[in-house]
């Protein structure tokens, strides 16, 4: 988040339950202009609630130094924009609070989360993003891709208004939002993976190989975490040359199988010639 400007109508939103017990959590909670976002829910809320900010220089180099550092802490951080005062951004966070299914259950939708946020930001409908940002006009987060997301309110036509609040989502946005996060787990295993071998690429290019491992296994059936986690692993490795290959899938399929993921490593060889 190069080039933060403080500006009364810039704020940071940050997330209490991925700072939590941290030096930059304590320091958030010692500001006097720190808004809990859950601060009706209880104290235990309360401790990993979302927090707002107005963005002060204090504020903008604590940002700074969350959005460059190692995640998941870079996630914890979004600035928000907008011509609207603390006190309006309040009220609307607070309606953002949770996501609704058809028959009305609600669950916690934790939008602090540059993840969470993009994970349901791509099933949105434009009419519900324009909802999901109200006031806001820019709203920054940081992606599982490493990438600086900036989303802006989506054009509406005449004919066209904004959802209501709290969001709905259909059946198929709740499969793609929760398809989103087994993929981003699939991503953070093989990030984290013990002993991991050099990877090529980026995180922008490893996300973008562990959407192609993760459909590709599924249409081969395969669901055991050993294999897809191997099988992620030699994509890094080899910059998506093995994305099907034949005697990879085969070795995938007899691994899924066998429960014996030795070999597949062995695939990581593989090199453009």
């Amino acid at each position: 988040m190069s080039g933060i400007v403080p500006s009364t109508e810039s704020f940071f939103l940050f997330d209490g339950a991925l700072l939590h017990a941290s030096p930059e959590h304590a320091w958030l909670l010692e500001q006097e202009d720190t808004l809990h976002l859950y601060d009706d829910l209880g104290e235990q809320a309360i401790a990993v609630g979302p927090l707002l900010l107005p963005a002060t220089p204090a504020t903008g180099k604590i940002a700074q130094a969350m959005a460059t550092s190692t995640e998941p802490m870079q996630f914890a951080i979004s600035r928000l924009t907008g011509r609207l005062s603390t006190d309006r951004l309040d009220r609307h966070l607070r309606r953002l609070r949770y996501l609704e299914t058809d028959n009305a259950q609600r669950y916690y939708f934790r939008y602090a989360d540059g993840r969470a946020f993009e994970a349901v930001w791509r099933t949105l409908e434009p009419e519900q993003q324009a909802a999901l940002l109200g006031p806001i006009i820019s709203w920054e987060h940081i992606g599982r891709d490493g990438r600086l997301h900036k989303r802006v309110p989506p054009s509406l036509r005449q004919d066209q208004a904004p959802a209501p609040l709290p969001l709905r989502l259909q059946p198929r946005q709740w499969h793609l939002a929760l398809e989103a996060g087994r993929i981003g787990e699939l991503f953070d295993s093989t990030l984290h993976a013990n002993a991991r071998p050099a990877y090529q690429g980026d995180p922008e290019q490893w996300y973008a190989w562990t959407e192609q491992t993760y459909h590709w296994l599924r249409r081969l059936g395969i669901d055991k975490p050993p294999v897809r986690l191997a099988a992620n692993r030699v994509m890094w490795q080899t910059a998506g040359l093995v994305y099907r290959h034949t005697q990879f899938e085969q070795a995938l399929i007899d691994a899924q199988r066998s429960d014996d993921t030795s070999h597949l490593l062995d695939y990581g060889e593989l090199r453009k010639r």
